[in-house]
Formats: structure tokens, C-alpha cells, sequence
């Protein structure tokens, strides 16, 4: 058997997104811009703008990675915008709140690849 396919987790299933992205990554996620997002520089990006629901969600990225930053959770997450946009290309989104959406549409790929 080979091939490729999307697996997605259970909405807003966190603990095993952060094991993904650990273990496998990256995890394609989905989330809403706003306004403000536009001009991120640094730092863990936090809105009290965006929605959380799946009709808010708008824009699709990778998540990479997580860490803590100033006692904040965050998902590191990997933006194409391109280099020059926030820092070389990534930002940093607040965990824990389902920010923007992000739980909404997770998704790991999985590649099958058949060994003679």
C-alpha cells in the first residue's frame, strides 16, 4: 500500500495537535486574520478580535513547533507571506484558547510508501 493522505485530529483536540507537531510535524492549521495581525513584528500574537468558529477561519498555515514565551503557551507557526513578514517568516499564536480558530481544521499528512 502507498500514497498520501490528510488526517485530521478531533476539533479542538490540543494535547494530541502538540504531540503532532512534536513527533510528526508539521500540522497544517487554518485560522482567521484580522486587521492587526497584518503587522506582527514579534511576540506571542493574542486577538481579541478574531472569531473561534469554522466560518471565521480564512487563512492556512504550518504549524511547526510550541514553546513558552513570558509565561504565554504558544504554537510556533510557519506563515507564506514570505520571509520578510514577521520574524523571517514565522509568528508565534497564543495556545490554550483555540486563538483565532486554530482548532477548527487540523490536519497531519501521512505518506505510505511501499518497500519492495
Amino acid at each position: 500500500m502507498y500514497g498520501s493522505y490528510c488526517l485530521p485530529f478531533e476539533k479542538g483536540a490540543e494535547d494530541e495537535l502538540k504531540h503532532a507537531v512534536g513527533v510528526v510535524r508539521p500540522v497544517s492549521v487554518a485560522f482567521e486574520v484580522v486587521n492587526g495581525f497584518r503587522l506582527y513584528k514579534g511576540g506571542v500574537y493574542t486577538s481579541d478580535t478574531c472569531g473561534k468558529t469554522p466560518m471565521d477561519v480564512n487563512h492556512a498555515v504550518l504549524a511547526v513547533g510550541y514553546g513558552v514565551e513570558d509565561g504565554v503557551p504558544y504554537w510556533l507557526i510557519k506563515n507564506s507571506w514570505g520571509e520578510d513578514w514577521g520574524v523571517d517568516g514565522y509568528f508565534k499564536m497564543e495556545m490554550g484558547k483555540n486563538m483565532c480558530g486554530t482548532l477548527q481544521y487540523p490536519k497531519k499528512a501521512l505518506v505510505l510508501v511501499r518497500i519492495s
